[in-house]
């Protein structure tokens, strides 16, 4: 397994990293060269639990996470030192713990009971995520403290937490960690390079001339652009259509009709020139 290398980025005063989207998409397609370089050339949706057993090493559980009312729904934990996490027993209808060692990810049963696949997967690598990145930066050291005086030794996310694609607007270090988490994830789940195989495919398939579709020029494209693409990509890669919206977005395969504007201007001027 490649360990993250932290001297390669600079870190925020509570101990944190920074890190870009193109850090990330990087770091990701360089984990998957070395885990499973198939997955960037034959587009196919990534298994989550071998990922995380066999190539991060991560033991992983599912329980019912124990959720009170404020949290929202708990659907993944990444456990970094020895500790007891809450949970609900559903036989005897209370709260109950279980005991877990480092480098521990643990999943809501009821993403499986209720066959929510795609939800499973980006829960499962958005964890991996926080164990990958973060993990040895969180875990429980008695010579280090946060500014605050706590010591890490778990993240629990809700399902807003981890669904969330965009770019916090807070400076809050947690909302940056839960971004860099699900970037991690929906990265790993939809690589550049394999997205440069299906997309153009997709597109030629439905009359989309070119590498890139305007997606606000009338109802027709919106409708292919918001629904159609993203559900054939959605039953390739096991990731939801916003992720996947958001993705080809972000690859430049989807672009606004202002911005194909502006960067064909300034071609024409360059031409000219």
């Amino acid at each position: 397994m490649i360990q993250f290398d932290y001297n390669r980025f600079h870190r925020t005063k509570t101990g944190g990293i920074y890190l870009s989207y193109l850090d990330i998409e990087s770091l990701t397609e360089m984990l998957l060269q070395d885990y499973k370089p198939e997955l960037l050339t034959e587009p196919g949706a990534i298994e989550y639990d071998d990922f995380l057993e066999g190539y991060l090493g991560v033991s992983l559980d599912y329980q019912h996470i124990y959720t009170s009312g404020d949290e929202g729904d708990i659907l993944g934990c990444a456990i970094f030192s020895n500790q007891r996490l809450a949970v609900f027993d559903k036989e005897n209808k209370r709260k109950s713990y279980r005991d877990y060692g480092p480098n521990t990810v643990v999943l809501d049963l009821s993403l499986v009971e209720g066959n929510r696949v795609i939800q499973e997967n980006i829960t499962g690598l958005h964890e991996g995520g926080h164990i990958w990145i973060h993990g040895p930066l969180l875990q429980e050291d008695p010579h280090q403290m946060t500014l605050a005086g706590f010591k890490y030794n778990k993240i629990c996310c809700s399902r807003s937490k981890i669904e969330e694609v965009q770019k916090p607007y807070s400076s809050i270090e947690e909302s940056w960690r839960e971004w860099q988490a699900t970037t991690f994830a929906v990265t790993m789940a939809l690589p550049r390079k394999s997205l440069k195989i299906a997309v153009p495919e997709l597109f030629k398939r439905y009359g989309v001339n070119g590498q890139q579709m305007v997606i606000d020029t009338d109802p027709g494209s919106w409708e292919l652009s918001y629904h159609t693409i993203p559900e054939e990509l959605k039953n390739i890669y096991n990731m939801s259509k916003e992720a996947i919206r958001y993705r080809l977005t972000k690859t430049g395969f989807y672009i606004t009709k202002k911005k194909f504007e502006e960067e064909h201007a300034q071609m024409s001027l360059f031409d000219f020139l």
